[in-house]
């Protein structure tokens, strides 16, 4: 019988050495998959931030390009309203040309007659 319990005492021993050294190797494989947890969290937090940087540059760059754009709309109606005032002067401009141009040539006409009544005269 006392060998039976010795028997019985290395058994359970080798069993619980066994079963202690597959607990110890999955304790060490938890550990391990709890740092690459703890990393993966650092990663995702990182990339969560540099999300959400990204998206606040963005906004801000279609902010700026929203006002550009209103810049620019307000420029071309700047230009074609400076356009239309100067087709608007020009336009005047070559009536008042045409007009002097007119009054000129009556003017002429009348230094022409007064010309020829004056060599009339004499």
């Amino acid at each position: 019988m006392t060998s039976e319990l010795i028997d019985a005492n290395k058994e359970v021993t080798f069993n619980y050495q066994a079963v202690k050294k597959n607990h110890d190797s999955k304790q060490k494989e938890f550990e391990e998959i709890l740092a690459e947890l703890e990393e993966i969290k650092t990663l995702l937090s990182n990339a969560q931030k540099q999300r959400k940087a990204v998206q606040t540059e963005l906004s801000a760059a279609n902010k700026a390009n929203s006002e550009q754009r209103d810049k620019i709309k307000s420029l071309e109606l700047t230009v074609t309203k400076k356009e239309k005032e100067i087709n608007e002067a020009i336009t005047k401009l070559n009536e008042t040309i045409s007009d002097y141009e007119d009054k000129l040539e009556r003017k002429e006409e009348q230094i022409w007659m007064m010309g020829s009544q004056i060599n009339e005269c004499s």
